[in-house]
């Protein structure tokens, strides 16, 4: 496989700061504020500090958690904490982002704020893989949709597509 030019077998450092990951189980370390969460996810990247700093601000603004970004991990809801990986997955500015069930668990207002995020994303050219079990949800912000079944990839195209073949299959 490749990711954004980069072989995974050849060049696995190239290809993994090309991708930003946000899992289904958040293992955040819960004694670090949001804000010390977040920053410490851009050192790892090997950002420059300076640069961190105005990235966390501007992430945590963007995911509504500016007044609650000095408050430790342990503290925060569901939302807060899926906005806080969020936030972190996307500091080096991934060319692909890997979302799992990023909606599950969490609260209206959160899942507005995620959505503006990954619809801006998208919009700058981030190519998002999302997975989840919600129908809905993957008709109203996937474009092309892959359905796997046993670990095997059973269809894949818009959701027109795959409707006229279920239709007619």
């Amino acid at each position: 496989a490749t990711i954004a030019g980069y072989d995974v077998w050849k060049e696995p450092l190239a290809a993994k700061r090309q991708l930003g990951v946000l899992p289904e189980g958040l293992n955040l370390y819960d004694r670090l504020t949001g804000r010390e969460y977040v920053a410490f996810v851009g050192t790892l990247y090997g950002i420059d500090p300076a640069e961190i700093d105005r990235r966390t601000d501007t992430l945590l603004d963007l995911v509504d958690l500016t007044e609650d970004a000095d408050k430790f991990i342990v503290d925060y809801s569901q939302g807060m904490r899926k906005k806080t990986a969020l936030a972190a997955a996307i500091i080096h500015r991934p060319r692909v982002l890997f979302l799992d069930e990023p909606f599950e668990g969490i609260d209206a207002i959160s899942g507005r704020a995620i959505r503006a995020v990954l619809q801006r994303l998208v919009a700058g050219g981030t190519t998002i893989f999302f997975s989840s079990h919600i129908l809905e949800l993957v008709e109203r912000l996937c474009t092309r949709v892959g359905v796997i079944s046993h670990g095997r990839l059973v269809a894949e195209g818009t959701i027109e597509t795959l409707r006229t073949q279920a239709e007619t299959g």
